[in-house]
């Protein structure tokens, strides 16, 4: 929001003032016209000194979303010789509707301009504000979905910032109805809330000119069908690996179908899930994935990989960090904000999206009207690594029942979003920003504050496009199909471990030796702390032969070989339990079925037992390779 234009008994200084008014409330005819902003400051900055402006805003929130606002004025002159005959509003919104005013008790027309980005409101007094500490009180009042949004479960109200002069005060009220009593989060602590005839109020006192962002609702759940295209235009075999949307330390996923299953499921280093499939030569595949989808706002504590943040600080083709311009830019920023701030600032974005190629930070410097979402991204990222800050890129899928003011700028029929992870050096992790958003939403904070709508399909960092995301996996036939399908849900499945395990024979066929195959039949990850073993009714000891990791993901299975020995002098058989102990401290128990045979150590010590098991283990591996050496000579001779 943004108040222009006082008048005063000054012949020169009142008609520049007057020019002003007519500018901002008459853009439609002089469209043409360029104001400099800072000449424009400068004499609100002087009206200042002349006149008092005090603001009192209520924000009632309707249970739909929508909001009816009220902002009360009260202009008090400081001088004798001066006076204010008109006022005008400026504010970052253009969905009002029913906008009425008051000098008083008395209605007033307003004047109302609709720009791109904004509404201007223009008042013409019937009594100017003359002589020293005289007053002028009116009301300015309008409906809007603008500052609201209710989205599933989860309420956001985001009210502006004011733009331009400083109010000497401004108080602000947000009502709403007593069911959003859960406040997740707040940019601004309220300075007394209370209930009062059902509804929930919100007192915000002399906040001036910062914004106002809340949120009702501390998580949102979505239900995801993606559809997959592989292609393999080659004439031999190949494997190719395809990106799922992954668990972050904001968002957890649980995979009801994973069709057809693949031939592995990997986590990459930044915590990317990597599935592989085998393609026949010329064959095309289709993989259909359905998920639920949990975001958070709390962090959800589970144990996702990260690399040295050392590497996020690397240059790469799209994020030039090197570059004198790039650096240049740096130097003349004070911190990692002020570096968001120009990116905001100097990037417009472009809604014609139809051929857009990304353009990389450097270029979207020559072309910044022709900026999409990766632009914005990109240069912040560039801009952030070359001052030090890692920075990396997040790409997946923005929820928005707005997508003018919330625009999205990948893919074809499947519209991907991106926007940027950074490290935050007092916490050591990383944070959510989209600059993108904050330019087209006239000015909600996306760096101070996240939401509850951006879903991760894939983290780019260590490279600056891969992994591809769900919706660029396309065919010739699919690649104008809609390929990505996102809803609201309203539950988050209760999802409890469940594993099988069967204990294959080991290749040597040597008492003891097994390898046992340990399967996840969720579809959700899990994360282990330790496997444990023991047996039911015999003193043994199991010595891990290989170690697996400790993360399960979504239907994976994992090998393990293990050596079971007893302290016997004869070979037992008995029965093995395999405890699973998560990373929240919970255990889950698995008792193998079948029963396995002990190998005999004669009661010799431990550490001898080992050393007499790794000698046997080393002697009959010897023995297997002459022995193969051996019958390839005979078979060629």
């Amino acid at each position: 929001m943004q108040s222009l234009g006082y008048k005063t008994n000054l012949r020169s200084f009142k008609s520049k003032l007057y020019f002003l008014y007519i500018v901002f409330s008459l853009t439609f005819i002089i469209s043409s016209l360029t104001l400099n902003n800072t000449s424009i400051y400068a004499q609100q900055e002087q009206t200042n000194k002349l006149f008092s402006t005090k603001i009192s805003s209520t924000y009632t929130i309707k249970p739909n979303g929508n909001a009816q606002v009220e902002h009360r004025f009260t202009i008090t002159n400081l001088t004798p010789t001066k006076y204010v005959d008109k006022y005008a509003i400026e504010l970052s919104l253009t969905k009002l509707t029913n906008i009425t005013a008051y000098e008083g008790n008395n209605y007033s027309k307003p004047h109302v301009v609709v720009g791109q980005n904004s509404t201007s409101i223009a008042l013409d007094f019937k009594d100017p504000v003359v002589g020293l500490n005289q007053t002028k009180q009116f009301t300015i009042q309008y409906q809007t979905n603008d500052v609201a949004s209710l989205i599933g479960q989860v309420l956001e109200v985001n009210i502006p910032k004011i733009k331009g002069q400083s109010y000497n005060r401004r108080d602000v009220v947000v009502q709403l109805s007593s069911k959003f009593s859960n406040l997740s989060y707040f940019n601004l602590k309220p300075s007394k809330i209370e209930t009062k005839d059902g509804k929930k109020l919100f007192y915000f006192n002399n906040v001036k000119d910062q914004a106002i962002n809340l949120i009702f609702g501390d998580q949102q759940v979505f239900d995801l069908s993606l559809r997959y295209d592989l292609v393999n235009k080659s004439q031999s075999e190949g494997v190719v690996q395809i990106a799922l949307p992954p668990n972050t330390r904001y968002q957890q996923v649980y995979y009801q179908s994973i069709q057809p299953e693949p031939l592995k499921l990997t986590q990459d280093e930044e915590g990317n899930w990597l599935a592989s499939y085998k393609l026949k030569p010329k064959e095309t595949k289709t993989i259909d994935a359905g998920l639920t989808v949990k975001l958070t706002l709390k962090d959800n504590k589970l144990p996702i990989p990260q690399p040295s943040t050392k590497l996020y600080l690397a240059e790469t083709n799209y994020w030039p960090v090197k570059n004198a311009k790039i650096q240049s830019i740096v130097k003349s920023h004070n911190s990692i904000l002020d570096l968001y701030r120009f990116t905001v600032n100097n990037l417009s974005y472009s809604a014609n999206l139809a051929n857009h190629q990304r353009l990389g930070a450097l270029k979207v410097l020559k072309e910044p009207n022709q900026a999409a979402c990766e632009e914005f991204s990109d240069l912040f990222i560039t801009l952030a690594r070359a001052s030090g800050t890692p920075a990396r890129r997040l790409v997946g899928y923005g929820y928005t029942n707005d997508p003018k003011r919330k625009p999205t700028g990948l893919g074809g029929k499947d519209v991907l979003h991106a926007w940027v992870d950074w490290l935050d050096p007092k916490t050591n992790s990383f944070r959510a920003a989209d600059p993108t958003w904050e330019k087209t939403t006239g000015g909600r904070d996306y760096f101070n504050s996240f939401d509850l709508n951006h879903i991760v399909f894939t983290i780019n960092g260590l490279n600056d496009s891969k992994p591809l995301p769900a919706g660029t996996y396309v065919s010739d036939q699919t690649a104008n199909s809609q390929n990505i399908t996102v809803k609201l849900s309203r539950y988050w499945p209760e999802i409890k471990p469940s594993f099988d395990l069967k204990l294959l024979k080991g290749s040597l066929n040597l008492p003891g030796m097994y390898e046992l195959e340990l399967t996840n039949n969720t579809g959700a990850a899990w994360y282990l702390n330790n496997l444990q073993f023991g047996f039911l009714d015999q003193k043994a000891k199991v010595i891990l032969l290989s170690q697996p990791t400790l993360t399960f993901l979504p239907f994976e299975t994992k090998r393990v070989k293990i050596l079971v020995i007893s302290q016997d002098m004869t070979l037992k058989r008995t029965n093995l339990a395999v405890t699973l102990t998560f990373h929240n401290s919970s255990n889950y128990l698995v008792n193998l079925k079948s029963t396995i045979t002990a190998m005999p150590t004669f009661g010799l010590e431990t550490s001898t037992q080992i050393k007499l098991v790794m000698l046997i283990l080393s002697a009959v591996f010897s023995l297997g390779i002459v022995t193969t050496i051996y019958l390839v000579k005979l078979k060629r001779n």
